[in-house]
């Protein structure tokens, strides 16, 4: 009230990961009468979302909600790991679009296993899926990650300097043999 604020971003990408408490968060907005737009533009769990949870969303004022889908082929998906199921993820926006919230998808290409294939699938699989919006990004590794690590000792930075490390880029900034070349990750994020 004292601010006037009309829209929450909740930046809690495990947000519905104990969906009891996810639920109790809802119920305290619906009740409480807050009258705002919820968006959810950092992702939820996938693999959490049902119908009833959904529609609880809405009623609060949810508009908008992100997945990180990152792969559209299960193999790729369980190398992450990712701990997902392709058909969770179709049954989770298929259930926010029942819902009426915007739905986005987060999409990542160069990722361990990938290829011309798989990369083409997770493409394919975004249009299936029929999100209101999605983001390709390339593979993006960051220091202290377990990726970064496996890069340091087995692989090679393409990157001069920091300024460089950015998942917006378009570039593949690194080079190992257990993902795909640089030359068709671009081309294939170009094409996404």
């Amino acid at each position: 009230e004292k601010y006037g604020v009309k829209e929450i971003d909740v930046y809690d990408d495990c947000f519905n990961a104990n969906l009891e408490r996810a639920e109790k968060i809802l119920d305290l907005i619906i009740k409480e009468n807050l009258n705002v737009k919820l968006r959810f533009p950092n992702g939820i769990r996938a693999n959490m979302v049902n119908l009833p949870f959904m529609k609880k969303m809405k009623k609060a004022g949810c508009i908008e909600v992100a997945y990180g889908i990152e792969s559209g082929n299960q193999d790729v998906l369980n190398k992450i790991p990712k701990v997902i199921f392709l058909d969770e993820i179709r049954k989770a926006v298929k259930y926010t679009r029942e819902a009426k919230i915007l739905t986005v998808g987060f999409f990542i290409l160069g990722l361990r296993g990938d290829n011309e294939k798989t990369m083409q699938e997770t493409i394919n699989f975004a249009k299936e899926l029929g999100v209101d919006a999605a983001f390709f990004s390339i593979l993006t590794p960051y220091p202290g990650t377990p990726l970064w690590s496996l890069i340091e000792k087995e692989g090679k930075f393409l990157i001069k300097d920091f300024d460089d490390l950015h998942q917006s880029s378009g570039k593949m900034l690194f080079s190992h043999p257990d993902f795909p070349p640089s030359d068709l990750t671009e081309k294939m994020q170009k094409k996404a």
